[in-house]
């Protein structure tokens, strides 16, 4: 039995005891002292005992005479002391979670793959234990029940409301508390002892996270239980980002931080925040323009290096960070890595292949990023459930900057000089684009006036508002319908993994076909995925809807640059593609204010609609406003982009 605290886990075992008068039970209630396997096993003995008189004589001896044997001594006394019994018997641990160790699972897996067929195990656990129950599972033997089925919904949480005295409450005022609060037990039956006689009204919209009486709960029954280190961990992260591209687009986020408040606290969006994903997104796109202007005048290498020399002290700083202060320096950091490094190589290709191969190039480039976030995001989740949430996945962040660095200082050459060589044999054929346009002209074109710029830069910003989404929310969705960390490990994978795979695909395609209709299908099609998503309930509907998006945004995330290198002048299109950047990356803010404000005012799905028709309405645009621009510019010498030998 596995969910958050305050889902009534323990009651709900209590009244099994008290009602099921046929089985005998063991109940231990663990606390953190039962990480030695001695007490532990000293406490199981006892407790069984107390119901099989002829269990624990030979046992106690065995785990006393063997300490550092339980294994292969004590269990074995124990496992044969409870075969010789007969009936039903079911031992109960309760608050696992405070003495999970991986000596203590290892042992209570050879318990239950070695137990008699008389004797049930029960783990009650605010986290999956890292067990080996796969076999178990396989042949029926294992019952799970998590946060989904322990959540009320509005007919449970009729007959709660009506048992807790609380008469008169409308059906649309029960489901939006529960709404509110995620079907979460705890904060209902705190409503149910404040719930005024009259004017309920205030009372029901003013019941949010940020309600004193919730805070009072949150931090007496879950911050309060929890070891001092890992509060003051969760308060530094809880409106922040750790990781984000430059260092694999979030070497844990994708997976982990959206979860933190709702795995750890029992929260859902309403109360957790996506403050995280605001303070990505604005950090990483000025920095984009700055990257650009600075490439454009003293060399692509140079700026590339520099980013990584940036990021050397991030991962450091985060494992060791004592407050919030040093995380919020690390932060500051990754904006700047982000927006010197991520995107460098996209400019550096744009000037090598020239534009007949311009989209390939792009799908080629984003699809080696994009795959490495989908193999990042998965092995992060596994890391995070198996060694905890931190140091141990941010070694990768350690291991991506050495890796970084060293291409960059090394392997990487200037590109620079292809770019000159295609401007000298550029032929303009709007009078606009000329090459000698200011650095405010070029944000004013890229923004707002040249039509084809300004399309594709909402598109990106609609794009990233989608990727904020699946990043900050779908986590969080997922895991109020019971998936485990793991599970949504795996879905924060296959996105990224359908989108860096397609993208292989969608650049080349988008240089014969063209970028206009490539990028506006896939608006719709990532509009569908959505869709699903809101609509979904379990898992294998959610794998099919992130698949989805991700082939949606593998349409649509290289053509749009190749897009931009089409249109921009080759004088300014790096400086272009800092403002296209601009706009984009602060998709993730807007995104994330916009889901909050929805989400808050009304459900977490509700929410997702929203998102899934203004990306619908974004594809539209593009059709509309949007011209041709494969083909858009020409040049004097053919194999443009390439500097001729000698």
């Amino acid at each position: 039995m596995s969910a958050p605290a305050g889902f009534g886990k323990t009651t709900l075992l209590t009244e099994w005891v008290e009602t099921d008068a046929a089985t005998r039970f063991a109940w231990v209630t663990l606390d953190p002292g039962d990480v030695e396997p001695v007490r532990l096993w000293t406490h199981v003995i006892a407790a069984i005992a107390q119901r099989e008189s002829a269990v624990g004589g030979r046992s106690l001896e065995a785990l006393r005479s063997n300490p550092d044997r339980v294994v292969d001594a004590a269990l074995p006394v124990l496992i044969d002391e409870l075969a010789e019994g007969a009936g039903d018997l079911v031992v109960i641990l309760d608050d696992f979670h405070r003495a999970e160790t991986s000596e203590i699972n290892a042992q209570i897996t050879v318990f239950l793959r070695y137990r008699p067929s008389r004797v049930q195990l029960v783990i009650s656990t605010r986290s999956d234990p890292a067990l080996g129950v796969a076999r178990l599972r396989a042949s029926g033997d294992l019952v799970e029940v998590r946060a989904a089925s322990l959540r009320f919904d509005d007919a449970e949480l009729s007959r709660f409301f009506d048992g807790s005295g609380v008469t008169g409450l409308s059906p649309l005022d029960q489901h939006r508390l529960a709404e509110r609060t995620g079907g979460w037990p705890a904060p209902l039956r705190l409503a149910a002892l404040l719930m005024p006689e009259k004017d309920r009204e205030p009372f029901i919209e003013s019941f949010t996270g940020g309600s004193r009486q919730v805070v009072d709960c949150l931090t007496r029954e879950v911050l309060d239980l929890l070891e001092p280190r890992t509060r003051d961990f969760l308060l530094q992260v809880s409106v922040l980002d750790w990781f984000n591209g430059a260092l694999c687009d979030a070497v844990q986020e994708r997976t982990v931080v959206a979860l933190l408040a709702d795995q750890v606290f029992g929260l859902t969006a309403l109360v957790s925040g996506l403050s995280f994903i605001v303070a990505f997104g604005p950090g990483q796109g000025h920095h984009q323009l700055l990257r650009r202007t600075l490439s454009d005048r003293y060399g692509r290498k140079p700026v590339l290096v520099a980013g990584w020399l940036v990021a050397i002290p991030v991962p450091l700083l985060l494992i060791w960070a004592p407050s919030w202060g040093w995380v919020v320096f690390a932060n500051v950091l990754l904006g700047v890595n982000q927006g010197l490094t991520w995107s460098t190589t996209v400019i550096m290709k744009i000037d090598l292949v020239g534009p007949a191969r311009r989209g390939r190039a792009m799908g080629f480039n984003e699809a080696a990023g994009y795959g490495a976030l989908a193999l990042t995001a998965m092995a992060t989740g596994y890391l995070a459930q198996t060694y905890g949430l931190r140091p141990t996945p941010f070694y990768l962040g350690i291991a991506f900057v050495a890796l970084g660095l060293g291409l960059s200082a090394f392997a990487v050459k200037e590109t620079r000089d292809h770019a000159r060589f295609e401007a000298a044999n550029h032929v303009n054929r709007h009078d606009h684009l000329h090459g000698g346009r200011t650095t405010r002209q070029i944000f004013w074109l890229t923004s707002v006036k040249e039509r084809a710029l300004s399309a594709a830069s909402r598109a990106g910003l609609v794009n990233n508002l989608n990727d904020g989404l699946a990043w900050g929310v779908f986590p969080i969705l997922f895991a109020s319908r019971g998936l485990s960390i793991t599970q949504i490990g795996v879905l924060a994978g296959i996105y990224p993994a359908m989108w860096g795979i397609g993208q292989l695909l969608a650049g080349g395609l988008s240089d014969r076909l063209g970028r206009k209709w490539l990028i506006a299908v896939g608006m719709w099609v990532q509009a569908v995925g959505i869709a699903v998503v809101a609509l979904g309930t379990t898992f294998a509907v959610w794998a099919v809807a992130a698949a989805v998006i991700g082939a949606g945004t593998a349409m649509v995330y290289p053509t749009l640059l190749a897009a931009i290198g089409d249109v921009a002048h080759p004088a300014w299109r790096a400086r272009s593609v800092g403002v296209y950047r601009l706009w984009r990356d602060s998709g993730f803010a807007v995104g994330a204010l916009l889901v909050g404000i929805v989400a808050d005012a009304t459900t977490l799905v509700a929410a997702i609609w929203v998102v899934a028709a203004i990306t619908a309405a974004s594809g539209v645009v593009v059709a509309i406003r949007m011209f041709e621009t494969l083909g858009h510019h020409a040049s004097t010498t053919p194999g443009v982009g390439q500097v001729p030998a000698g």
